[in-house]
């Protein structure tokens, strides 16, 4: 990275890469960057990020996933046969199969820049992968303006896969807690009745919407919240008589729930997966 620049995005890089030679590899590039009497540091860099970016894609889009994409149609290489672009892979790793339409209407994600600029930033690297006399020896300004456009385009990627992630979350979440709260009612649960001759749903709250997966045919999710309850202590008579009581509590909960990638809104609960804790019931007893 360019001495003296105040912000760089190499630690956010590092952060967002999924496996240790992924990091490993983006710190060979930073070091061959650090080499400034090596009048080859900047080949060697683009040579090693532009094989990191490879890496990456191929982690993140794999080819079974991305042709079973709706909006996926195959492109064209060189030998004019089918196969898949790179923008695809990069499409893939930021969407998976979510619709344009959703990803720009409803998530209001703008991932054609971001693609494009990284698609440029490569084909750029590509220029210094092979040694000639005019890419031989560059340094101070044309090197750090290339090192901090290739930077900036792949840590803008990496986010932009952060972002898709977030604002699916945030569009489902009242989704998730609608499909919770039926859930809820439609089933009894046995951490609930366990604590009460009966109980009754008043309330559900989602505290956290987290997709554990998403690719080219569905999404789930991972949920928290809590549920708020109504219990009644004894019969009906014996709370007209006073000798019942009725009152209120809540407690913690989790659920998985999965969406169709085409219909992400259209969220169902996992019903194996809805947990309630009802362990502060317990530890708030008396003790013998």
């Amino acid at each position: 990275m360019p001495q003296g620049s105040a912000h760089t995005p190499e630690p956010a890089i590092a952060q967002r890469l999924g496996t240790d030679f992924e990091k490993q590899v983006f710190a060979a590039a930073l070091q061959s960057l650090a080499q400034l009497e090596n009048p080859l540091r900047l080949n060697h860099f683009a040579t090693s990020i532009r094989e990191l970016s490879r890496i990456v894609l191929r982690r993140l889009a794999p080819d079974s996933e991305i042709t079973a994409c709706a909006w996926y149609t195959p492109g064209q290489n060189r030998g004019a046969q089918s196969s898949i672009t790179r923008a695809q892979r990069i499409k893939f790793a930021v969407q998976a199969g979510l619709l344009d339409s959703f990803v720009q209407n409803t998530l209001l994600v703008g991932v054609d820049q971001m693609q494009s600029d990284l698609v440029d930033a490569i084909d750029e690297l590509s220029k210094y992968t092979h040694i000639t006399p005019a890419v031989f020896g560059i340094a101070g300004l044309p090197l750090d303006t290339i090192v901090t456009e290739t930077l900036e385009a792949f840590l803008a990627f990496l986010e932009m896969i952060d972002d898709c992630r977030a604002a699916v979350a945030n569009a489902v979440e009242g989704c998730a807690r609608r499909a919770l709260h039926d859930e809820l009612l439609s089933t009894t649960v046995n951490e609930l009745d366990q604590l009460a001759t009966h109980y009754r749903v008043e309330d559900t709250q989602i505290e956290t919407v987290s997709i554990t997966s998403m690719d080219a045919a569905q999404i789930r999710f991972s949920v928290t919240g809590s549920v708020e309850c109504e219990f009644q202590y004894g019969s009906g008579g014996d709370v007209s008589r006073g000798d019942g009581w009725v009152t209120t509590d809540s407690y913690p909960l989790t659920c998985a729930f999965e969406a169709s990638i085409t219909s992400p809104l259209q969220v169902t609960a996992l019903r194996p997966t809805l947990e309630v804790d009802n362990n502060s019931f317990y530890s708030e007893l008396p003790e013998d």
